[in-house]
């Protein structure tokens, strides 16, 4: 991501993007909290959205790509047992 330019979103679960007004970051905690209060079916913590972002972050820092970056968090949540057992 460089600031000032567009990114696409990537696919229909990514309804937010950096832009001039959001970082890499805040973008996909916007995206992120609503991912994991469908996902696990009940209102999320900030602690547990703040864990997700740290994935993407990782990712991120690692030179993965937006879209990429949140793959991570997304599979993270759908393989934790919040997800899993109800």
């Amino acid at each position: 991501y460089t600031p000032g330019e567009p990114v696409a979103p990537v696919h229909p679960l990514i309804t937010v993007t950096p832009g001039d007004t959001l970082s890499p970051s805040q973008a996909a905690a916007a995206v992120i909290e609503p991912f994991l209060a469908k996902a696990w079916r009940r209102p999320v913590t900030a602690d547990e959205v703040a864990r997700m972002v740290a994935l993407f972050d990782d990712a991120h820092a690692q030179g993965d790509g937006y879209g990429d970056a949140l793959k991570l968090p997304f599979k993270a949540a759908l393989v934790s047992p919040n997800f899993l057992f109800l």
